[in-house]
């Protein structure tokens, strides 16, 4: 009796690629202080004078003024500055950050300050978010013009009254 042959099968095909996707937007906040006094509100401590709920756990520096090298978390989110320079010779002063969510995004965050009027600052904030699988793009794609300048509305108004309240 001749021994049956197996149907054949398809060997598996691999998975498509992932294509990563990525948002941008930019907000201009205008702020009640020159940019060297702004600047202090936009290190990881600093920011719990004014961002509601914010309370991230410093890993580095140990002690210290924080800025560029600066290693915080918050939950489920590992955060590094990677540049923060005061204005110098005419250029606005500059602030980078960039944060990963595991399995998520990776975000950056450019902030520049110049000065603006009589003791004011024009900040220009930019976020970029790319996604790093499935949900994170799906995240990013829920990034929406409206939705960021509202949160950089909101986030504008509760920093400027912070700063008024310390003049």
């Amino acid at each position: 009796m001749p021994i049956a042959t197996p149907p054949a099968h398809q060997a598996p095909q691999p998975a498509p690629p992932f294509k990563a996707r990525t948002r941008s937007f930019e907000y201009a906040q205008h702020l009640a202080a020159r940019p060297v006094d702004v600047m202090p509100f936009l290190t990881a401590t600093g920011e719990r004078a004014w961002a509601k709920g914010w309370n991230p756990s410093v890993l580095l520096p140990e002690s210290g003024p924080e800025g560029e090298g600066a290693v915080f978390t918050t939950p489920h989110t590992w955060w590094v500055c990677t540049e923060f320079s005061a204005p110098e010779n005419g250029r606005p002063a500059r602030i980078t950050y960039a944060h990963f969510t595991p399995g998520r995004d990776l975000t950056t965050i450019h902030i520049t300050l110049a000065p603006e009027g009589e003791g004011g600052t024009l900040a220009r904030v930019r976020y970029a978010w790319t996604g790093l699988s499935g949900e994170g793009n799906a995240f990013v794609e829920g990034q929406t013009a409206a939705g960021f300048e509202q949160d950089m509305r909101e986030w504008e108004a509760d920093l400027n009254a912070t700063l008024r309240q310390r003049k």
